[in-house]
This record gives structure tokens, C-alpha cells and sequence, in this order.
């Protein structure tokens, strides 16, 4: 990593913690299609997309299950390749959420066809017993 960067914890949400409108993302995968991957983090904010809507466009392309959401699907600005793993975080004014990560999806920022997160919500008991800090 070149350059200086200020490194944060997010917070684990509540099992039963709602989806946000919009979320932010964050990470060094390519900035276009076929492209380079990036050598700074980029950041952009996707709105959530409706997953009936997420369910029916990947149709014929992989099972979207009720431990996974899609957000983006604008056109123009998402997660791409070298993206998976990262995070997808909710800001509220007193913290960060770590509510979902990148998973997979038609690569990229492609409209009508979102990124798909894995939630981390469906994972709140795994997480909790598997994470050194106990809390």
C-alpha cells in the first residue's frame, strides 16, 4: 500500500437491523470494465435495489437467497472485479455498519443488474462465536 491511510473498525449490527436506502462501498477493484485495478481505495454510495426486482434480472444467471441483498444497479458506478469481500457500510451519525459484503455480480456497475452482498445479518451467530473480541 503506498500513501497514508486511516484505518477504522465498523460495527456489527443487530440481527434484526433493517436495510438502509443506500449504503456506502469501498475498495481497490477495477474502476471499468476490463480495466486495471485501482492503486487508491475508491468509495461511492449505492442506493438499495429492490430484490424482487434483483431476483428477476439474474434470473437465468444464479440464485439470490433471503441471506443475500443487492444494492446499485444504477449504471456507471458500483462494485467490480477485485471488489469481493469488501465491505458494504451503513452511516449513521454515531457509527458504521458493516451490513453487508461484496459478493458477486454482472461485472460492471451494468444497469438494471446490481452488485449482490451477503448479509451480514444472516451471520450475526456465526460471527459472535467466531470472532476473538467477545461483546
Amino acid at each position: 500500500m503506498r500513501g497514508r491511510y486511516i484505518v477504522n473498525s465498523l460495527c456489527i449490527p443487530d440481527k434484526d437491523h433493517d436495510l438502509p436506502f443506500g449504503a456506502l462501498i469501498a475498495g481497490w477493484g477495477q474502476t471499468a470494465k476490463d480495466g486495471r485495478t485501482s492503486d487508491v481505495i475508491n468509495k461511492i454510495y449505492v442506493p438499495i435495489f429492490p430484490l424482487e426486482n434483483c431476483q428477476k434480472n439474474y434470473m437465468n444467471l444464479g440464485t439470490i437467497d433471503d441471506d443475500m441483498t443487492c444494492f446499485g444497479g444504477q449504471g456507471g458506478k458500483d462494485s467490480c472485479m477485485g471488489d469481493s469481500g469488501g465491505p458494504l457500510v451503513e452511516k449513521t451519525e454515531q457509527r458504521a455498519y458493516v451490513i453487508g459484503v461484496v459478493s458477486w455480480g454482472i461485472p460492471c456497475a451494468e444497469k438494471t443488474f446490481p452488485t449482490i452482498y451477503t448479509k451480514v445479518t444472516k451471520y450475526i451467530e456465526w460471527i459472535q462465536t467466531n470472532i476473538k473480541y467477545k461483546y
